[in-house]
């Protein structure tokens, strides 16, 4: 797992190493976060998640699940409410 940070002050490095995450610290707009993420990333998925995001416990489960069902799927779009 990568985890891409701004410098932001907060507890987000902490909390993205306490779950594995390898950090890096980029400046700029957040697409150069995103393009940093990916070139580090080595899995077979990607999943884009900003700090102020919140996921539902089974929203990877069930984008996996979509992915493996139709394998025309290039991307999924999770909504935000």
């Amino acid at each position: 797992m990568v985890a891409v940070n701004d410098f932001n002050a907060g507890r987000i490095v902490e909390i993205a190493r306490s779950y594995g995450a390898r950090v890096v610290q980029v400046r700029g707009e957040r697409a150069k976060a995103k393009n940093v993420g990916v070139k580090l990333a080595k899995g077979e998925f990607v999943l884009f998640v900003d700090s102020d995001m919140e996921l539902t416990p089974k929203v990877v489960e069930e984008c996996l699940e979509a992915i493996e069902s139709d394998e025309g799927i290039g991307g999924i779009i999770i909504p935000e409410f």
